[in-house]
């Protein structure tokens, strides 16, 4: 088991670089004109901050830092949601989702407690209502970063070409985007945490 887990934890990061590597070659992301502006430019720099929360609460529902509350409502509802509008009898009958934290956790509760002719109906249901949801929050993201006027075209490829400047700043995206979206999730997590503190501890207006 332990020789598995390992096997599987290193196919996991081998396709985490390759997929890093492949976004970082397409759009030509530069991270390093990216940090460079958030450095030089202040109103950019609290756009980004004064979005944080809202980013880091849609990370909880999609739980890419393992279950969390908001990831269990959301699976247990949509599955509950696919039961209901499919109609199917449960069994035993009137048994409703619970505690559901993954897709996988979906399909097994649909494998045990939904008769083996429904099953299918109920998973296609499942599964087109999790890739709405997922549409949704994808749009959601989107419409953030456009509000907090974040447009990630003007650190692409200039003109849509490789241009050799801008190799180092777009493979320094690659090596970014390799530590994961667990790593990133908590790093906003800390960093959103950490401004309540850091105004707390600002030395207060000198009184007149």
């Amino acid at each position: 088991m332990d020789r598995v887990s390992a096997r599987f934890t290193m196919y996991a990061k081998l396709w985490t670089v390759i997929f890093a590597l492949l976004f970082a070659a397409i759009t030509g992301l530069n991270s390093v004109t990216l940090l460079n502006k958030l450095y030089t430019k202040g109103d950019f720099r609290s756009q980004l901050v004064g979005v944080a929360p809202q980013i880091s609460g849609i990370a909880d529902r999609i739980g890419v830092a393992g279950p969390t509350d908001a990831t269990r409502k959301m699976y247990t509802d949509l599955l509950t949601k696919a039961v209901k509008d499919t109609g199917v009898v449960t069994t035993p009958p009137g048994t409703t989702p619970a505690g559901i934290n993954s897709e996988s956790e979906g399909d097994t509760w649909i494998t045990q407690h939904v008769a083996s002719a429904d099953q299918t109906k109920v998973t296609n249901e499942f599964t087109l209502d999790l890739q709405n949801q997922r549409v949704q929050d994808a749009a959601a993201v989107r419409n953030i970063m456009s509000n907090a006027s974040f447009d990630v075209l003007q650190f692409r490829w200039e003109n849509g070409e490789v241009t050799w400047p801008q190799i180092p700043g777009v493979l320094a995206t690659a090596a970014l985007l390799s530590l994961g979206a667990p790593f990133w999730f908590n790093a906003l997590k800390q960093l959103t945490n950490l401004r309540p503190i850091l105004a707390n501890k600002q030395d207060p207006p000198p009184s007149k």
